[in-house]
């Protein structure tokens, strides 16, 4: 059994995130690179997923580890109570050093920087921070280690366009990918819908095909359950709040949750051109704010939306709290709450749902999010490194099989002991082991995701089939939000880079601060004539401050990407 497991959920966008993923991660989410792999105790053999590392030298390793995001640093990894962390400094002499943003990546990087005391390995978006990087010979390039039959997990895993699409403008590659996918791998998303699900047996489990179905199950939901938040939506993505996104992609076809928010391209994309115009021309942007804040202002969403943060809408849903919720991780965050709801009642606990679109837009033509090859971001290796080859080393071993399994199930021999693939082969003690006691060991937390990749999908599959069990919630979920997928987000690439200081860079900093005000301004408006004039007054603001500009740069570098996608 596997049941007290934590389902291994995969992150892709983009961001582009585009988070994601393209996205889904903007505002929620955030790896290094280069070392030498910690000799494993059973070296694996080759497997779709990842190829046999040699053991690294015997030499110890101590590397500092910092991610640059406000909402994630890592956390743990010092623990020693956590068996992984013992193991590694007692068996492959690795230790690591957190670093934390304290909630303030920008500044915290910005001080590093200034001070020339760069951490070892930075975890962060391949953004114009990354880029100044680079420019200035503070990143590491991991071209010589890729290239090392030494260390084959990388080169395997990510295919040649994927690493080239990656490279910097020197021709060179200065991380190794994070969360990245196989061009070739089902397509999957972890970023939409959820029902409470007593609520809605209860409520006679009525349709929610449209947006006119759910604000008639809102206003049920509000009359029937006083104590109940009909809609939630995390925390806001630098001022968007995350359904807004989400209501906009499903009031047209092939409108991407990254491209209605200032954050993300804040555009419309033109497929058939490759071209970005104003998302302001696009009537279902409009239409969009017009029903968030309709739903805001007859209080069916959170009314706390705008000041709450992750953990205080994770805490509602973990407490069944909440009869609907649309969120980017939402399959991350209600998995954990199934896990609380139903150890209590089996019957309780949230169901994905389809996304909700417009009246006549057709559902298997929409696509919320884009997914892509490249991942997330990247971990990259400084110039601090005293030996960024060992650290590349160490990365290249997390992503072969049995260093995916090491960070989802502990070290060997505690749980599990390596199959010929490097996958486990549970012991008696796993099957026999307390939630609480795998917990505390850091068993299935999460806790050591410094580096994702496909592996951790093969670990998924690979467990399941020897265990003989269903697919996880987590699992079904992502793969159920992934048939949305219909865009390739690497064509997206750097889109949104701008040199830093150069005009475009500074009409992109003005317009995203009229753009978090104007926000507010629409959800908090009292009809829908204020919300059209909230817009058009943002669209003056945002034209004035050279709107046409990121426009033209965002064509050209789109452009640019989609030619190199299509050579040979």
């Amino acid at each position: 059994m596997i049941a007290a497991r934590k389902s291994l959920s995969m992150a892709l966008v983009t961001v582009f995130s585009l988070v994601t993923i393209l996205a889904g991660c903007s505002s929620d989410k955030g790896n290094n690179e280069n070392a030498a792999s910690p000799s494993p105790t059973t070296t694996p053999a080759a497997t779709e997923g990842g190829d046999k590392t040699d053991p690294p030298a015997n030499e110890p390793l101590t590397f500092s580890f910092y991610v640059n995001y406000d909402w994630y640093s890592p956390k743990g990894l010092e623990s020693d109570a956590k068996p992984l962390n013992t193991w590694l400094r007692n068996e492959k002499k690795v230790t690591i050093k957190e670093i934390s943003a304290n909630g303030n990546a920008a500044q915290k990087l910005g001080t590093m920087i200034a001070s020339g005391e760069l951490p070892d390995v930075i975890q962060m978006d391949r953004d114009t921070n990354f880029d100044k990087l680079v420019a200035e010979g503070k990143i590491v390039a991991i071209d010589e280690y890729l290239n090392n039959p030494k260390y084959p997990n990388l080169k395997k895993l990510a295919s040649e366009k994927t690493l080239n699409l990656l490279r910097a403008k020197d021709g060179k590659l200065y991380g190794i990918p994070n969360w990245f996918g196989r061009a070739e791998d089902p397509k999957t998303s972890n970023a939409g819908w959820v029902v409470n699900k007593k609520i809605y047996k209860e409520l006679g489990s009525p349709k929610l095909d449209t947006f006119d179905d759910m604000y008639n199950y809102l206003v049920q939901v509000k009359q029937k359950y006083p104590d109940i938040v009909p809609l939630d939506t995390a925390n806001t993505d630098e001022g968007t709040i995350q359904v807004h996104n989400f209501i906009y992609a499903g009031m047209g076809e092939m409108r991407t949750v990254d491209m209605g928010k200032s954050a993300g391209m804040f555009a419309l994309a033109n497929f058939d051109k490759t071209e970005f115009t104003s998302i302001f021309q696009d009537p279902a942007y409009l239409e969009s704010y017009q029903f968030t804040s309709k739903l805001f202002r007859e209080k069916l969403l959170s009314q706390d939306t705008f000041s709450q943060k992750r953990e205080q809408f994770q805490e509602k849903l973990n407490n069944g709290k909440i009869a609907v919720a649309a969120t980017y991780d939402i399959t991350g965050g209600a998995d954990v709450a199934n896990q609380k709801l139903q150890a209590a009642d089996p019957d309780a606990g949230y169901t994905f749902i389809p996304y909700p679109v417009k009246s006549g837009v057709d559902v298997n033509k929409i696509s919320p999010t884009a997914s892509g090859s490249m991942g997330w971001n990247f971990n990259s290796i400084t110039t601090s490194a005293k030996n960024p080859e060992q650290i590349f080393a160490f990365f290249d071993w997390l992503l072969s099989p049995e260093g995916t399994t090491a960070a989802q199930f502990g070290p060997p021999g505690l749980y599990w002991t390596p199959d010929d693939k490097g996958f486990p082969i549970f012991n008696d003690k796993y099957k026999n082991a307390t939630k609480e006691q795998k917990d505390n060991d850091g068993i299935g937390s999460f806790y050591f995701n410094l580096q994702g990749s496909p592996v951790w999908g093969d670990l998924d599959k690979d467990v399941m089939a020897k265990e003989g069990t269903p697919k996880t919630w987590n699992t079904e979920a992502n793969e159920f939000y992934g048939k949305y997928v219909k865009i390739d987000g690497d064509q997206f690439n750097q889109v949104k880079n701008f040199p830093k200081s150069s005009p475009e860079d500074m009409a992109n900093q003005q317009i995203k601060l009229i753009m978090e005000k104007a926000a507010a301004k629409m959800v908090f408006a009292k009809n829908d004539a204020e919300v059209e004039k909230a817009m058009k007054d943002a669209e003056k603001q945002v034209s004035a401050a050279g709107y046409d500009k990121l426009l033209a740069y965002m064509n050209k570098v789109w452009q640019a990407n989609v030619a190199q996608m299509n050579s040979k």
